[in-house]
Order: structure tokens, then C-alpha cells, then sequence
């Protein structure tokens, strides 16, 4: 069982770009799995000096099932993959 102590309403944005960030940032804090989109993704991990370390993260992604604008005669989309590591 969860519990909050109350009922916030999301601020209305009326900015495209910041109604996408603030989508993702939800997408990305939420505790719910999203299934949509099939994505591969492989890390490595590198650690180049003793006190320095890089990760790299490679996404693969097959858009079959995603419905893309025609625009000028073209399938045109954008996709905006986020990675958070936590």
C-alpha cells in the first residue's frame, strides 16, 4: 500500500518544449514500466584512470509499431530517447 499526504496538480505549461521535458522528467521519475517501444540496450563501463569512470550506454530501437506524421510526402517523427542511471 501507498500513501501521500496529498493531491498536487500539474502546472499547466502551455510550451511545447517544456511540456516535453516535464514528460519525460515525469516518465523518467515514474515507477511504472512502459512496454511501447522495443529498445536494446547495452552499457560499458570504462575506467580510464583510478580515480575517473565513464559509462557508455548504446540504445537500439525498432520502430515498427510507431505511427509517424507524413509530412511532404515522407514518414516524419522525432524520438527522443532519455537514459537516467540512478
Amino acid at each position: 500500500m501507498q500513501a501521500r499526504k496529498g493531491y498536487y496538480a500539474p502546472r499547466k505549461v502551455r510550451d511545447p518544449v517544456e511540456t516535453a521535458k516535464q514528460e519525460i522528467q515525469e516518465a523518467i521519475f515514474s515507477q511504472d514500466e512502459v512496454k511501447d517501444l522495443a529498445v536494446d540496450l547495452q552499457t560499458q563501463f570504462f575506467k580510464p584512470e583510478p580515480a575517473q569512470a565513464k559509462l557508455s550506454v548504446l540504445a537500439t530501437s525498432i520502430c515498427g509499431p510507431c505511427n509517424f506524421e507524413k509530412t511532404e510526402g515522407r514518414n516524419r517523427d522525432d524520438l527522443t530517447l532519455a537514459t537516467a542511471i540512478f
